[in-house]
C-alpha cells in the first residue's frame, strides 16, 4: 500500500492575491477522486492554505515554513503531489518540496498545476528536490506515478498529462475528502467540462487544452445529487473554463436541473456572447448567478485581447443579453480588465461609458461591477506577445518573473504595468477613480431587490460571499487601489 500525499501549498507573499480561501479546492478534490479508485494507494491531503493562512511578511513565513516543516514530519508519505495552481504558488511549492526532500529522500515528488505546464524550466535547477514535472491535466499521469507505471531518471522528468477522459465519470469522494469536515461546507465547487476553444489573451488555458468536451448530462446530474448527498451545500459552484458551449448541452443540462427541482444556488461561467435569450429565461428558473467576462468595453482593447474577431457586434449582443439578465433579475458579477497592454487613456474612458450605458434606461439592475487591474502571467498570449506590445504600445512591464520575488507584495509586483507608452508617468486609476465612484454610487442606487436579497442569502453563509461587509449587499463595485511605483 503505497501512501500518497496530495499538497495545496498556499501563497507566500501574496496576501491580497484572492480574498477567498476554499477549503475544498476542486483541483485537490478532483485529485483525491481520481485516485482512490486505485485501492492500492492511500490518500491524504494537506491544505496549508487552509491549514495556515497566506503569509505576507518575513516573519509570518519564517512561522508558516515551521510550521509547514512540522506537518509534513507527522505524516508518513512515499509520493507527494504538490499543486503549483497558478504562479503565485511557486515559491511555497518550492519550498515544500525541498521539506519533504529532507523529511524522506527515498520519496517521489511530483508538481503539476498551470505554472509548471508552462514554465517547467523553473523547476529543473540545481539540486531540484522535484522528481516529475507533469504538464497539462494531470490525472491520468500521476496515478501512472502512482502505481510505479512511470520510473524516476535520478533528475527531474518532464511528463506531458492526458486530456481527461470524461465519458467514463468517477465518483466525489466528498464524504472521504479531509477537508469536507474541516469547518462546515456551504460551497462547493466542480467542473462539468473541461476545454476552451477561444484564445483570449490574459487566459492561462494551456492546462485543460482547445478542445471542449463535458460529462454527459447524466454524469452531470449525479455530480451535483453527491455533492448534496454528501455535504448539502448552500451553493455550488460549476468551476467549468468555459461553462455550456454547447448550445444543446447547457439548455438540456439547465432543464434536467429544473426538472428535478434542485433548490440550491448556483454559480457559472459562461461566455456572454454565446448566450440567447432562451438561456436566461432556463437561468431565471433557478437561483442562479451568473459571473460574466466582458472583460473591456472598448473596441480596440477587446481586438488586443483576443477576445473576439468583431467587437463592435459584440459589445452590441452583450449590452442585449446583459439587459435581458436584468430584465429577468437575475444576479450576475460582471467583469471589466483595466489595464492590458495597450489601453490608453481614451479606451478607459470607453470602458467607463460602456458601464455607464448599461444601466441607462433603468429603474433597477441585478449587475455587480468588478473593475480588475490586468496582471502579466506567464504561459498567456499576451505573456508570450510582450515585445510586440512594447514595440507597437510602448508597454512596459517592470517585472517579467514576479513569481520569483519575495522583496514586495506579489500582486503588486504583477500588476505593475504601463500598459501603453501614453499612460507613462500617470496613473490612469488615479484620475478615473473619481469617475469610478461616481460610477459605483449610480449603479447602487439602482441595485435591485432582488439582487439584494440574493447576496444578502449569500452573506449569512459563514466563509461566503463579502463576509465582513456589514451591509446585506456587496459593494457594487471594486475600485482599483493600485498605485504604479514609479
Amino acid at each position: 500500500m503505497k501512501k500518497v500525499l496530495l499538497v495545496y501549498p498556499g501563497r507566500l507573499y501574496a496576501p491580497i492575491w484572492g480574498y477567498e480561501v476554499w477549503n475544498l479546492k476542486p483541483v485537490l478534490l478532483n485529485l483525491f477522486s481520481y485516485l482512490s479508485q486505485e485501492p492500492r494507494l492511500e490518500i491524504d491531503v494537506l491544505d496549508f492554505e487552509v491549514e495556515l493562512g497566506n503569509p505576507a511578511r518575513e516573519e509570518e513565513v519564517d512561522k508558516f515554513k515551521n510550521k509547514v516543516n512540522r506537518a509534513l514530519k507527522g505524516r508518513c508519505f512515499d509520493i507527494v503531489a504538490i499543486s503549483c495552481y497558478l504562479s503565485t504558488n511557486y515559491l511555497s511549492t518550492k519550498m515544500i518540496a525541498e521539506m519533504c526532500r529532507k523529511i524522506n529522500g527515498t520519496s517521489t515528488i511530483v508538481v503539476g498545476g498551470h505554472h509548471p505546464s508552462v514554465v517547467p524550466d523553473d523547476f529543473l535547477y540545481k539540486n531540484s528536490p522535484f522528481d516529475f514535472i507533469v504538464l497539462g491535466e494531470g490525472e491520468e499521469a500521476l496515478l501512472k506515478i502512482c502505481k510505479g507505471d512511470i520510473e524516476k531518471s535520478g533528475r527531474p522528468r518532464i511528463i506531458q498529462g492526458t486530456a481527461l477522459n470524461l465519458r467514463k465519470s468517477f465518483p466525489l469522494k466528498l464524504k472521504e475528502f479531509k477537508y469536507s469536515s474541516y469547518k462546515p461546507v456551504y460551497r462547493v465547487g466542480f467542473e462539468l467540462s473541461r476545454g476552451c476553444v477561444f484564445n483570449c489573451s490574459y487566459c492561462p488555458k494551456i492546462v485543460v487544452g482547445t478542445c471542449w468536451r463535458a460529462y454527459s448530462l447524466k454524469d452531470s446530474i449525479k455530480k451535483i445529487e453527491e455533492a448534496i448527498d454528501s455535504l448539502n451545500p448552500v451553493e455550488i459552484g460549476f468551476m467549468d473554463p468555459c461553462f455550456g458551449f454547447n448550445k444543446f448541452w447547457r439548455r438540456s443540462l439547465l432543464k434536467e436541473i429544473i426538472r428535478s427541482k434542485i433548490d440550491k444556488v448556483f454559480w457559472a461561467s459562461p461566455r456572454i456572447e454565446l448566450l440567447e435569450p432562451e438561456d436566461i429565461d432556463l437561468f431565471a428558473r433557478l437561483n442562479f448567478r451568473l459571473l460574466i467576462s466582458l472583460e473591456s468595453g472598448s473596441e480596440k482593447i477587446l481586438g488586443i485581447m483576443e477576445r473576439t474577431k468583431y467587437p463592435k457586434e459584440y459589445l452590441k449582443k452583450c449590452k442585449a443579453i446583459i439587459d435581458y439578465i436584468n430584465r429577468k433579475k437575475i444576479p450576475n458579477d460582471l467583469f471589466v480588465i483595466l489595464n492590458h497592454p495597450g489601453e490608453n487613456l481614451y479606451t478607459f474612458e470607453e470602458s467607463l461609458r460602456y458601464v455607464e450605458s448599461l444601466a441607462e434606461n433603468r429603474k433597477d439592475i441585478s449587475t455587480k461591477v468588478n473593475f480588475t487591474p490586468y496582471y502579466i502571467l506567464p504561459g498567456t498570449p499576451a505573456y508570450r506577445k510582450l515585445k510586440y506590445f512594447e514595440r507597437k504600445y510602448g508597454t512596459y512591464v517592470k517585472y517579467k518573473e514576479w513569481w520569483k520575488d519575495s522583496s514586495h507584495d506579489q500582486y503588486k509586483l504583477a500588476t505593475d504595468v504601463v500598459a501603453s507608452g501614453e499612460l507613462k508617468d500617470i496613473n490612469p486609476y488615479l484620475i478615473f477613480k473619481d469617475e469610478i465612484v461616481r460610477l459605483r454610487h449610480l449603479l447602487m442606487s439602482k441595485l435591485s431587490k432582488e439582487r439584494m436579497s440574493f447576496n444578502f442569502v449569500l452573506q449569512k453563509i459563514p466563509g461566503g460571499e463579502n463576509e465582513n461587509e456589514k451591509l446585506p449587499f456587496n459593494h457594487n463595485m471594486n475600485i482599483p487601489e493600485f498605485l504604479f511605483k514609479r
